[in-house]
């Protein structure tokens, strides 16, 4: 087999005008075969070698030519007058050329700069025919003297191995040249042999994306294929990636805080721990098979908080109930929580809910804490130190506040007392005499804005009784006590100390007000 370069001067004038005519020569075959360029990564002065991926099926002699940038559009003839091919063992040929790259640019008129992709074929020949009986190909690319493989990776982001129904899938194929840029092409991803979109790829992208949502339920296999705009670049297919469309399970763990045994009355925390932690739903509270309550899971937790369980031993238990049940699964505690309730020594409290308000997206509600009876006793007035005034102080009962709104807004709780009336006189003291300093007990919640709090205002002073008579100042009108800021959410105990301060005017009586507790 020898290899020879057409385009050399020859004697014969028959040999010269195929040599003409073998650049432009017609092909019997469609496809090149495989070759490669070694080394694959150089400078334009390293001599380059070619390897075929197997021998010409048909033809005795072999040419070799280059495409690209600054070279003739039928290619430059690369190989050697004298040159000789060797024929590999269980293989094709290895083919030396006689030129670098640099000798080829400089023998384009003008002297080519190296640029971009070249692409190296060589062709078979049979004795003087001008008919391509087979080829072989491969390509380099040039960036500055420097070139290396044309050729692209791909591999996929790392996808969920599994995908609630419904949900959105984002497929990413990451594109890698081996040297210079990724060319421009287009992505084409697949689930099997089905396709599920493509993307267009602009030169230099690094990734690119399809997201599909309509998933069947079941397994699937996905995988996504480069096809380059300039087909000096093979195709690039990523591993295929595996996963599943199916309701995720859960699982909730319920506690409570107290444990065993608890006092009658006492309040008690019950608390559910739903995994996975992004579950979106509510959890329900059982006594044996009674509703106790429910609450919102945020971050997978859910709790409430109560203090009417009976004298008896309580089996607890906890069921989260999806919002949706394409996206979780209905789950419930394995074994129930034993809550041992015991007698409470002295009379029974009383307790009463004084507001609640409900809105689309969760609820903000005001409550007695179970207990207490609603009723604030501070006894009989006083003569002051000073002796201008009747004094006497108690404490508020504590109330609960609950928001479990998804986007609060935050809450203000505001207090005003009614004027205090004589049972027996009918006399009136404004309720400005009265006066209030708020405390924020306790706080169980989550922030969904940093920095979100539960504030307590200032306190509230009784109106001077040293004064002219007076209906303003004091609890005469609404004044806020308590405030929390947007993005707050959870519950919220608050308590109050409380002070009178009473004309030494006032008629002996027994005297009461109504103090109204608003939260909005």
């Amino acid at each position: 087999m020898r290899i020879d370069r057409l385009l050399a001067g020859v004697a014969s004038v028959s040999l010269m005008a195929l040599a003409l005519t073998a650049l432009g020569a017609t092909t019997a075959s469609a496809v090149d075969k495989p070759m490669s360029a070694s080394p694959a990564s150089g400078t334009k002065t390293s001599p380059l070698n070619l390897v075929t991926a197997q021998q010409c099926s048909s033809g005795d002699k072999i040419q070799v030519v280059v495409t690209g940038s600054g070279f003739p559009l039928a290619g430059y003839s690369m190989t050697g007058k004298d040159a000789t091919s060797t024929k590999l063992q269980g293989g094709g040929y290895s083919l030396p050329l006689l030129e670098t790259m640099a000798d080829a640019a400089s023998a384009q008129t003008p002297v080519a700069t190296l640029s971009g992709v070249y692409t190296f074929s060589a062709r078979c020949y049979s004795g003087l025919s001008s008919t391509i009986l087979d080829a072989f190909s491969t390509s380099i690319v040039f960036q500055g003297n420097n070139y290396g493989a044309a050729s692209v990776a791909a591999t996929l982001s790392p996808i969920a191995t599994q995908i609630a129904p419904g949900r959105s899938v984002m497929m990413t194929a990451n594109l890698t040249a081996a040297f210079g840029s990724v060319p421009a092409g287009s992505v084409e991803f697949f689930d099997g042999a089905t396709s599920l979109g493509t993307a267009t790829v602009a030169e230099g992208d690094a990734s690119k994306s399809v997201t599909k949502s309509n998933f069947a339920q079941g397994a699937h296999a996905v995988k996504a294929v480069f096809t380059p705009t300039n087909a000096a670049y093979a195709s690039a297919q990523t591993a295929v990636s595996n996963f599943s469309i199916q309701t995720p399970q859960t699982t909730v763990v319920l506690a409570a805080n107290p444990t065993s045994p608890v006092e009658q009355y006492s309040l008690v925390t019950l608390t559910a721990t739903v995994t996975p932690s992004d579950a979106v739903g509510t959890v329900e509270f059982l006594d044996g098979s009674a509703l106790i309550g429910s609450g919102v899971v945020a971050a997978g937790i859910a709790s409430i908080t109560k203090g009417d369980f009976s004298v008896s031993v309580h089996a607890l238990t906890a069921t989260f109930v999806p919002t949706s049940t394409n996206d979780f699964a209905t789950s419930t505690t394995v074994a129930p929580v034993a809550l041992s309730v015991t007698p409470r020594s002295g009379p029974a409290p009383l307790t009463e809910t004084l507001q609640a308000r409900v809105d689309a997206t969760g609820a903000l509600a005001i409550s007695l804490v179970s207990g207490e009876d609603g009723v604030v006793s501070f006894g009989t007035l006083a003569l002051s130190s000073g002796a201008d005034r009747l004094e006497a102080s108690g404490t508020m009962d504590p109330v609960l506040i609950s928001d479990t709104r998804f986007n609060s807004p935050g809450w203000q709780l505001s207090a005003q007392a009614t004027p205090f009336v004589g049972t027996s006189t009918k006399a009136q003291v404004s309720g400005a005499y009265a006066g209030i300093t708020p405390q924020v007990v306790l706080t169980q919640g989550n922030q969904a804005t940093s920095g979100a709090a539960v504030t307590a205002a200032a306190a509230i002073q009784p109106a001077d009784p040293t004064g002219a008579a007076t209906t303003t100042g004091g609890l005469a009108s609404k004044v806020t006590i308590v405030t929390a800021t947007t993005g707050w959410r959870g519950l919220a105990r608050v308590g109050a100390a409380m002070a009178l301060a009473f004309p030494l005017s006032t008629a002996p009586d027994t005297y009461n007000s109504t103090l109204t507790l608003t939260v909005s």
